[in-house]
């Protein structure tokens, strides 16, 4: 029994705030695609952890998708912060982790829709001058 409140116990909640904590951040991307008229094809989960597969949208909203998950979960963790400190720490990991743009993570994502929304730029800038 002590072991159960030691240790089984206290792993089992924790894996239920992760999976909270990466389910709003899904529904959060899912959500602001929606609203910005990009059509969700398909939600799934893969060996590096969920996914979602989405039309192209513009570069904007591509970049609002992309960081919806990750401001989602630090939102949450202020939220939370002095109420469930576990869930708001996951939140903030899960956050900053996300926000960081390395190879598939939503921060590399937000990148290069910003990066596309330059080259746009740049080509109407060029044209106009034309």
């Amino acid at each position: 029994m002590v072991l159960f409140l030691i240790v089984i116990l206290p792993a089992i909640l924790y894996a239920i705030v992760a999976l909270l904590a990466v389910l709003i951040h899904e529904a959060a991307h899912v959500y602001v695609a929606t609203l910005l008229g990009i059509r969700v094809k398909r939600i799934g989960i893969s060996w590096r952890g969920p996914f979602i597969v989405r039309e192209q949208g513009t570069p904007v909203a591509c970049a609002c998708t992309a960081l919806a998950g990750p401001i989602s979960n630090l939102v949450l963790s202020i939220l939370f912060w002095s109420v469930a400190p576990t869930f708001a720490q996951f939140n903030l990991v899960l956050g900053v982790f996300n926000l960081i743009p390395m190879g598939g993570t939503d921060g590399s994502h937000a990148l290069l829709a910003f990066r596309r929304t330059q080259v746009m730029t740049a080509v109407q800038i060029g044209a106009a001058r034309k």
